[in-house]
């Protein structure tokens, strides 16, 4: 039989695989007698009648590089009667060179040995040159790519992984991936390239790698019995992202010292009292910036001590009077040198001044900061800010320090000139109101006034006095605005008002002389106010209403109401058109005049706050100083946001002393 000779089984297998491109061999294992289709014989290279079926012409078409390979893997197929795959070049009569992909098994007899070897040829060169062209691309990438086969084994290694791994390529392709990564083996890296093969989907992860010494970015690509690997080293990226990350971390924080100096400067421009401000650093600087004491010290006028105006956070044995600028202190010596005290730890603390050892452990000062407070170029005192913690002070944190002290040394300044301002405002308010008020004959009179918490004073007036015709004239008012100008207005209204009513005009028409005096000599200030005349004798009361609140009417035994009647324009509009309301009174009843600081709050309209004073006021008291001080104390809170008058007359019987006083 020719070499080149199929048995019928043979050829039908052929027949078979022709149209797949493949061909069919088959080895006599006995003989060693190799019979080859056509599709085989042409694709080594050999006429197919011309082949005369020995090994030794087959293994001359082979290159010699690979034809050990070839026979090599033949030949472990018949000793252990398994598959082979082998992929081979050939070296055809036209001088060229292709690829040969051979797979075969050995077929054995009935006792079990091998009797022959049957196998397929396919034409790889195509496919190989496509393999090797993409192999060469992937050798460019910047990424490392490794393919490992179903064992774990390299099959693949680009330059670029190779050179990662620091071998030579051919010295990885066939050896075992973990032997390169044992470290790995049972981590999450090989948890991670396990479970991609078991699901069949692609992961992506960062790891860090103890062999390579890097983090990496990896991505497993599985497909069945093949897994590839591309992976790249990431330590610059997150070399950036750390510094991004602390970049933003630190303009975040500058935001966050931004915002709260701006916050706390706002609270201390609104502060207008040196309590204020105190209250301010003493509280809202604590919490801001999580001290456990922030504290204002201001020097005497001699320069010769400071003194803390709170010590609130600080233990007893820090509750001095005042610290002789002559004993060495962080506060002292900030004052002294202008410079900014910094005291990272309790350590340098108490080394730079063991003289307050006593107070710093007694308060656990773990750091401390002691800022100059400047104002208008010269020292007015110091800011301390402590935290019981050890902290570590740059730049910025000393920058945003001495910022919050500017603010701090501004708000002190401005309320020392608010301070005198109201002072002033205070004095020529009190000088302008009456000191006491006229006695007259079954007639109870009283009144308070209560200046502003703040610098808002001036405004508020009220007055009591005979008239020509014996009639006693009544008045509540208030000047819009405060300070020195509301107080010079009040006092020209009450005089203007006064001459008027002294000519025997009713309240109304004494109301439109003043409006218009006041729109034509005053043209930016406004007022309200209440003006009545009483005659006691017949129990008579006439009065007119310029913008203000009601009069308020207390009966013996009832209910405490106002009068009625819409008010007219304020003051100062030269709108006029007052009108008199009469009313007549019962022995016993009581009148209540007031301005709007007694009612008016800024979470509630006005009505609510004429009901409390309503509330308030109840039935009628035997004494009318006891009513303006129960109003004065129930409806006025400790921070008095506006100054207040109260003015309260009381029929008496007829025949009975008058009581008069101004308070």
């Amino acid at each position: 039989m020719a070499g080149s000779d199929l048995t019928e089984d043979e050829a039908s297998a052929q027949a078979a695989l022709s149209g797949a491109g493949m061909g069919v061999w088959v080895m006599d294992v006995r003989s060693g007698e190799l019979r080859w289709d056509r599709r085989v014989a042409e694709i080594h290279g050999v006429d197919h009648d011309s082949f005369d079926g020995r090994m030794e012409t087959f293994i001359s078409c082979i290159h010699p590089d690979d034809a050990g390979e070839a026979l090599s893997a033949i030949q472990s197929a018949i000793a252990g009667g398994g598959p082979f795959v082998t992929e081979f070049r050939v070296l055809r009569p036209d001088g060229t060179t292709g690829w040969v992909e051979g797979r075969g098994r050995a077929v054995r007899d009935e006792e079990g040995s091998p009797f022959k070897v049957v196998g397929i040829g396919l034409d790889t060169t195509v496919l190989r040159t496509a393999r090797e062209r993409a192999a060469r691309a992937l050798d460019h990438v910047r990424d490392g790519l490794i393919v490992l086969d179903g064992e774990w084994s390299f099959t693949y290694v680009n330059n670029q992984a190779a050179l990662m791994l620091q071998r030579r390529r051919e010295e990885l392709v066939g050896t075992l991936f973990w032997d390169y990564f044992a470290d790995s083996v049972g981590g999450e890296a090989w948890r991670r390239y396990h479970d991609a093969m078991a699901s069949q989907q692609s992961a992506t992860f960062e790891i860090w790698s103890k062999s390579l010494q890097g983090w990496f970015e990896v991505r497993a690509f599985p497909a069945p019995d093949v897994l590839t690997i591309v992976f790249r080293n990431i330590d610059a990226e997150r070399r950036v992202a750390r510094e991004r990350a602390t970049l933003m971390d630190e303009l975040r924080a500058a935001l966050r010292r931004e915002q709260q100096l701006l916050e706390l400067s706002r609270a201390l421009a609104a502060a207008t009292t040196e309590d204020g401000v105190v209250e301010v650093v003493t509280t809202r600087c604590r919490e801001a910036l999580g001290t456990s004491f922030a504290g204002v010290a201001l020097s005497d006028p001699d320069a010769q001590s400071l003194r803390y105006l709170d010590v609130q956070g600080l233990p007893l044995s820090a509750l001095w009077p005042s610290i002789p600028l002559t004993t060495p202190t962080p506060a002292t010596a900030a004052f002294r040198s202008g410079e900014v005290g910094v005291y990272e730890t309790t350590e340098s603390l108490l080394e730079a001044y063991p003289a307050v050892r006593a107070t710093v452990l007694d308060h656990g000062t773990g750091s401390c900061v002691v800022v100059p407070l400047r104002g208008a170029g010269v020292s007015r005192g110091v800011l301390t800010l402590a935290w019981t913690e050890e902290q570590t002070f740059d730049e910025a944190d000393i920058s945003f320090a001495t910022g919050l002290a500017g603010h701090c040394a501004q708000a002190l300044e401005r309320s020392q000139a608010f301070a005198e301002q109201r002072r002033w405002a205070e004095m020529l308010a009190r000088a302008i109101l009456p000191d006491h008020l006229p006695e007259v004959p079954n007639l109870a009179l009283a009144a308070r006034y209560e200046p502003a918490t703040g610098v808002d004073v001036g405004g508020d007036w009220y007055d009591a006095f005979i008239l020509p015709s014996g009639l006693v004239g009544l008045v509540v008012g208030d000047v819009a605005g405060h300070g020195l100008a509301a107080a010079s207005a009040m006092a020209h209204l009450r005089h203007a008002l006064r001459a008027y009513a002294e000519l025997g005009m009713p309240p109304a028409e004494v109301l439109e002389r003043v409006d218009s005096l006041l729109a034509t000599t005053h043209e930016d200030v406004f007022a309200t106010a209440v003006f009545a005349i009483l005659d006691p004798s017949r129990r008579c009361l006439l009065w007119a209403n310029a913008g203000h609140p009601p009069l308020l009417r207390v009966v013996v035994g009832g209910p405490a109401t106002f009068l009625d009647g819409d008010p007219g324009p304020p003051l100062g509009s030269g709108l006029g058109g007052y009108g008199d309301r009469k009313v007549l009174l019962a022995l016993g009843d009581t009148l209540v005049a007031f301005t709007d600081g007694l009612v008016e709050r800024r979470d509630e309209d006005l009505g609510t706050g004429l009901q409390r004073v309503a509330a308030s006021a109840g039935s009628a008291d035997s004494d009318v100083h006891a009513l303006c001080d129960r109003l004065v104390s129930d409806l006025v809170g400790t921070v008095q946001e506006d100054d207040l008058c109260v003015l309260a007359v009381r029929l008496a019987g007829l025949g009975g002393p008058g009581v008069s006083a101004a308070g």
